[in-house]
């Protein structure tokens, strides 16, 4: 049993809750009752006892609470077989319940069962996908799993774009949430130039850019070495007063070192520090090699003194194997 209960007590539980429904209960005593149980088989067994009773039906209501307890349950094949009841139309329909089971459906892994969910939401007269559903989809095709690679996210990004032109031809106005998960996707999927189309267009929805907006583009620029749009994105973030992350100061200084603008790169990295972000061990080295390349060796080792005083993060180890790496790197360049 799902919440250790053994049969003697799971048939004895039933019982005594089975009886606390009185003639002629309502599905909002089902409920309550529902709602009390820790023992996601006990209370399945009640769902069950109830819809076999005489002139008892459950409705969305019922529906949508025993969905979302057994969402968290071991195993998911109870959540499945009320799902597909729910497709089939035993109940009536709600727009919370159809969101809960697009939400379930997400989190078990179920994407092209969420999409199922959403187009039967079209087909219904009073149901249809709301902010809350696109949302919900939108993001589940950007953060799935497995879906660094750029050309499988290309692939979501065509059902993403298609997505968010029902949402607009449905009359669903867009909120923040909602841009910064399509810039996200563009910028995983490097296509960049829809993401500043998204960000550029953001007025005409309502919305104002935030730090998360600002994050995505920066770091997608810069995967696609476009470092002065970068750094137009990152000086507007700065003026707005929102924070850049380690990520996207990570970013930043690769992308700049690796295209010789050094000192841009050198000046970022002690605005990192001094606002306590965390330099990966790559960002000093990318740094250091932009460095050697320009015959700089010797600057190189008085940066790395210096920002070893300053970043706690660049432990002996660390700090020992960058100036060994640089020591090479100079005799290479010799």
């Amino acid at each position: 049993m799902t919440g250790g209960l053994n049969p003697k007590e799971s048939e004895a539980q039933f019982e005594k809750w089975t009886q606390t429904l009185q003639r002629g209960f309502q599905p909002e005593d089902v409920a309550e009752v529902l709602k009390q149980q820790t023992d996601l088989d006990l209370a399945f067994d009640i769902f069950r006892w109830a819809s076999q009773q005489k002139r008892y039906k459950h409705t969305h209501l019922t529906y949508q609470l025993m969905i979302q307890k057994l969402s968290s349950a071991p195993t998911l094949q109870k959540m499945e077989i009320l799902i597909d009841e729910v497709m089939a139309g035993v109940c009536d329909g709600s727009e919370s319940l159809f969101n809960t089971v697009i939400f379930a459906c997400i989190q078990a892994g179920w994407l092209s069962r969420a999409i199922s969910m959403y187009r039967h939401m079209w087909n219904t007269s009073d149901c249809k996908p709301s902010l809350k559903t696109y949302n919900l989809l939108l993001s589940a095709l950007v953060n799935k799993k497995n879906n660094n690679n750029s050309y499988i996210s290309h692939m979501h990004m065509q059902n993403m774009r298609a997505l968010f032109k029902q949402m607009i031809d449905g009359n669903v106005a867009p909120d923040i949430f909602t841009l910064n998960v399509m810039i996200k996707g563009y910028a995983k999927s490097l296509h960049m130039n829809d993401a500043l189309r998204i960000f550029h267009q953001m007025d005409l929805y309502g919305c104002s850019p935030n730090a998360h907006t600002y994050n995505y583009l920066i770091t997608g620029l810069c995967l696609q070495s476009r470092t002065i749009n970068a750094m137009e994105i990152y000086q507007e973030m700065i003026v707005k007063g929102f924070a850049p992350t380690n990520m996207v100061y990570n970013s930043l200084i690769n992308s700049l070192s690796l295209a010789g603008q050094l000192e841009e790169a050198i000046r970022i990295l002690r605005e990192m520090i001094d606002k306590l972000g965390v330099p990966e061990f790559i960002t000093y080295k990318t740094l250091v090699d932009g460095l050697c390349r320009e015959g700089k060796g010797q600057e190189a080792r008085k940066l790395l003194q210096e920002f070893r005083q300053k970043d706690r993060s660049l432990d002996g180890i660390s700090y020992r194997e960058l100036f060994n790496h640089l020591h090479s790197r100079s005799e290479t360049m010799d």
